[in-house]
């Protein structure tokens, strides 16, 4: 992915392909480890290169896109488990 980012032109689609999946990574990295490490959470969102709301706080729990639904009910099971305690 890094050989990706630093060869291809910047409208090339394996580029922009390569930057949305580090974009989510980043994102979805810095909204779990918010509760854990707080300041380092916030140290993360304050300094991304795209537009944020103004604290991690502000953006909320993570919400799973349709699109990666497995239709597995115990996995769903265990993840509302998990929810719940949180």
């Amino acid at each position: 992915c890094w050989v990706t980012l630093y060869i291809s032109g910047t409208d090339d689609y394996r580029r922009r392909s390569c930057q949305k999946v580090l974009y989510h990574l980043l994102e979805i990295l810095t909204r779990s480890i918010a509760p854990i490490l707080p300041h380092t959470a916030e140290d993360l969102w304050r300094n991304v290169p795209w537009k944020t709301s103004s604290s991690v706080f502000e953006a909320g729990w993570i919400q799973p896109e349709p699109s990666w639904s497995h239709e597995d009910p115990e996995t769903d099971a265990a993840m509302e488990l998990f929810r719940r305690v949180r």
